[in-house]
Formats: C-alpha cells, structure tokens, sequence
C-alpha cells in the first residue's frame, strides 16, 4: 500500500527519473550502491512522503548526514566501477592489479 503512495507522490512530483525504491530486503552487493543511488536522488520525495505520513526522520534534512550519504553513494559507486574492472576475463594480471593501484591511489 504505501509502496504504491510513495510511487503515486514520485509521478505527481515528475521526478523526471524512472522507476523507483527497490523494496526488496535481499539486495546484491552490487545493486546495493544503485539502491543507495537512487534514494539519493528520490530524498525530497522521501522528506516529503514521511512527512505526509507523520514520520519524523531529522537525519533526513541534516547536511552532515547528507554529506555523509552522498559521500557514502559515491564510493560505493566507484567500488562498482572497481569491482567490474577486476571481473573482466579478457585482462591479464599486470592490467587488474594497475585496476587495483588506481583504485587506490
């Protein structure tokens, strides 16, 4: 029920973005930072919809753990980027561990 109000509120806003909030609770690792991704970019519609609903969330409109979870989003993304460069069958070792120390560095 509220999955489909929070989907209802996004439409009426035009998020402008498809789709929405995986409810799932068993979310691979590597669609953790694509979740995490898009809670960033729905966090207005979130702030709105728990409003809405009567839910008080004040993490949701502090700027430190914005900073926080936007810092947390990028790294998770890089990770992602990281993690698929090292899975490619094609690059020999001298390429994955340069992957790795450009991760790094």
């Amino acid at each position: 029920m509220r999955h489909r109000q929070f989907k209802n509120l996004i439409a009426e806003l035009d998020q402008g973005l498809p789709g929405d909030l995986s409810l799932h609770c068993t979310v691979r690792w590597l669609s953790k930072s694509k979740v995490l991704s898009r809670f960033s970019e729905l966090l207005d519609a979130v702030k709105l919809f728990m409003e809405e609903k009567d839910k008080d969330y004040p993490e949701l409109s502090d700027p430190k753990w914005i900073m926080d979870l936007a810092f947390l989003v990028d790294m998770l993304c890089h990770l992602d980027r990281l993690n698929l460069a090292l899975q490619d069958k094609l690059k020999m070792l001298p390429d994955l561990v340069q992957s790795v120390f450009a991760f790094v560095n």
